[in-house]
């Protein structure tokens, strides 16, 4: 009853455990060409909005390695991430290259790429909002541009009726959190998920990130720097402001889905996969072409955002490298502990778990999970006795 509807995801994976069963490398191989296509269609994508062809090139290679990625590309579960941006991606360059090919192939294989995005994550619904953002760009929205985006909202619209149940159960039935707390709270999300995106150090796996209220100092500064960015921003400066207007425009659009859907993870890394083409898309709408040494600077910046990716890569080798970084960048934050006892637990090193435990248990004394795992794990080892203290503790 928690189900998404994913179709081809689950058709992917199900593909994966028909190849090798629970041997990962399929697993990775699949989600290694899902982003390598995503970053080619970057690349396409650019040089179809002008980019001078080394500047979309640069885009496509910064796509590829920037150090946001790591998690939808490592993490198996994120390809439903990747497969709704190869979809997107796929359908807005196919719906750009239709306006210079006369022809119904080209919008039938964009629409068709677009409910391919649908059906692996609904992130893709935001892509109308995109091809609106794209015909304000090219300079308004006329009637022919509204016949050319209907078919676009109609398959949104049929997607929406498919899910409505789960819709109004998770934004009225039962949300996660209260409507003030959920807008103030992606108020100062957005901002955190800029500096991930122009800054990405301090990586992890679960960010400690807190709810936000009305009135909290972070949420009026967080406000007021968003709407000072839109106040101060030369819309209207040439050619240089619209670029900027598409830009800013992808990012907001494509956050927004997991912005109005209250979620229980406040943040995740793996939401800024398709925002990240709109940085794309602000760096190159720079004229960097006039920097002596650009081919250097160039050089220097890839290598280093390589670095930084493989270093992340490392972490995410086995679940406890992975949860000790998070422990690392996040120590007040308990379920890194958690994971790292379970980790501990399922792999002969009952003492290790026990100790993890431990530490979760003196962050949050009334952690039930902890203690419940902490009790099998000295049930496991035939101290009865601790068992039994231990799950007396959890039953008050």
């Amino acid at each position: 009853d928690k189900a998404m509807y994913r179709p081809v995801l689950l058709t992917s994976l199900a593909l994966n455990y028909s190849w090798g069963e629970l041997d990962v490398t399929s697993y990775h191989l699949v989600n290694l060409l899902a982003h390598a296509g995503c970053a080619l269609l970057v690349w396409l994508i650019l040089t179809q909005l002008g980019r001078p062809p080394c500047m979309a090139l640069l885009g496509g290679l910064l796509f590829a390695v920037h150090p946001i990625c790591t998690e939808p590309v490592n993490y198996i579960s994120s390809r439903s991430e990747l497969l709704a941006a190869l979809g997107v991606l796929g359908a807005f360059w196919a719906y750009q290259a239709a306006g210079s090919r006369p022809g119904a192939g080209l919008l039938a294989a964009s629409l068709a790429l677009f409910a391919a995005g649908l059906l692996s994550k609904s992130i893709a619904i935001a892509l109308p909002a995109l091809l609106v953002v794209l015909e304000l760009y090219r300079g308004g929205l006329d009637r022919a541009a509204l016949r050319r985006l209907a078919p676009y909202l109609a398959l949104s619209a049929a997607y929406v009726a498919i899910l409505s149940g789960f819709i109004a159960k998770a934004l009225l039935d039962e949300p996660v959190r209260p409507l003030a707390v959920q807008t103030a709270t992606q108020v100062k999300a957005l901002v955190y998920y800029l500096k991930l995106l122009f800054v990405p150090s301090g990586l992890n796996v679960h960010h400690a990130f807190s709810e936000g209220r009305p009135g909290d100092l972070a949420v009026v500064m967080a406000l007021l720097l968003a709407i000072s960015i839109l106040v101060c921003a030369p819309w209207r400066a040439g050619r240089r402001g619209s670029d900027l207007f598409l830009g800013l425009g992808w990012i907001l659009v494509t956050l927004a889905p997991a912005a109005v859907v209250p979620l229980n993870v406040l943040v995740n890394e793996h939401r800024l996969y398709l925002p990240l083409a709109g940085l794309v898309m602000l760096f190159t709408s720079l004229p960097l072409e006039r920097l002596r040494g650009l081919l250097w600077l160039t050089l220097a910046l890839l290598l280093f955002l390589s670095a930084m990716s493989v270093r992340r890569n490392g972490e995410w080798q086995t679940p406890y490298a992975l949860w000790e970084a998070a422990a690392a960048r996040a120590p007040e934050e308990v379920r890194a502990y958690v994971y790292m006892g379970n980790y501990l637990r399922d792999n002969g090193d009952p003492r290790g778990a026990i100790e993890q435990y431990g530490k979760v248990l003196q962050l949050e004394p009334d952690n039930d999970i902890a203690a419940n795992n902490l009790g099998n794990v000295y049930r496991s080892l035939g101290d009865w006795q601790r068992a039994v203290d231990v799950y007396e503790q959890v039953l008050e």
